[in-house]
């Protein structure tokens, strides 16, 4: 993260002052008193100063605020992670979670990545859930740090869970590492196909995305995977072809093309209007390898 904003730094003169005057912490009201801020303001600074352990907070707690000592501080900024999540904070959005993701990529924060995979199997649900779209908000915007062996394989085991959430959260964080990862991947094809086929709209969507792009690294994953998802489109719903297919796409070449093409073209006349132009659009891009 970057170094901290000034107003960043006006809040943090303004904990040490007060706590050193008073002993205890001040409120959220008190902060924006004395900053010149709105409550949410403060929040805001207070997320930046938590990350740069500056402070901890304990959200369930008024006056919840301590001040980490700058000894402490020399040594490295603390793992916060699971104090910045949704489910710690009380909130019921998603925007804490997606403002974190966008820190640890930033940071490029390994350690970080660490600490939300270990807590994917925490015994709090909403802790998984919250680890898992953290992650593959990472994933989006800085996949090389869930390039690794130990991301696969825990984005691979949530594909077996009894949490749906996490079973298309692990096919949406696979989805952002398939190309770098897909021989990892096509050891475990099979489940990953048949969580595709079985799993909710979510998990489809992104399944096709993963299968597609390892059938397209090698020739030997496409000859097991091509099939798949030509008999996956051919009993997909019309309403849900359009976007299978462009998702598929990116697995046809000029040498599986007149099969993909007679599918397509087989299955027009049941779509609508607009479900026909998406798939005609798709079937030009073919056409033009």
């Amino acid at each position: 993260m970057a170094r901290s904003e000034p107003t960043t730094q006006v809040v943090y003169l303004f904990l040490k002052d007060y706590i050193k005057q008073h002993t205890y912490p001040p409120s959220l009201r008190e902060i924006a008193e004395g900053c010149y801020l709105s409550v949410a303001g403060v929040l805001r600074h207070l997320d930046h100063l938590e990350w740069e352990g500056k402070l901890r907070r304990e959200p369930a707690r008024a006056r919840g605020i301590t001040l980490v000592d700058e000894d402490e501080q020399a040594k490295g900024r603390p793992v916060l992670v699971l104090n910045r999540l949704v489910s710690a904070l009380g909130r019921n959005d998603e925007l804490p979670n997606q403002i974190l993701a966008k820190e640890i990529a930033e940071a490029g924060d390994e350690a970080a990545v660490q600490e939300l995979i270990d807590h994917l199997t925490d015994a709090n649900k909403d802790i998984q859930n919250d680890c898992i779209k953290v992650l593959y908000e990472i994933g989006a915007r800085k996949p090389e740090l869930l390039d690794n062996g130990v991301a696969v394989d825990a984005f691979l085991r949530l594909l077996s869970s009894r949490n749906n959430r996490l079973v298309w959260g692990g096919m949406t964080a696979l989805g952002t590492i398939a190309d770098r990862q897909a021989a990892a991947i096509w050891q475990q094809i099979d489940r990953v196909m048949d969580t595709t086929d079985q799993g909710s709209a979510i998990t489809q969507d992104w399944g096709i995305r993963v299968v597609a792009t390892v059938s397209a690294q090698d020739a030997a994953y496409e000859e097991r995977i091509f099939p798949f998802l030509l008999a996956f489109l051919k009993r997909c719903l019309p309403k849900d072809l359009p976007r299978h297919a462009e998702s598929a796409l990116i697995a046809v070449h000029a040498g599986n093309q007149a099969q993909m093409l007679a599918l397509l073209e087989s299955r027009k006349g049941a779509l609508k209007p607009a479900q026909r132009k998406r798939v005609e659009q798709v079937i030009r891009k073919i056409k033009a390898l």
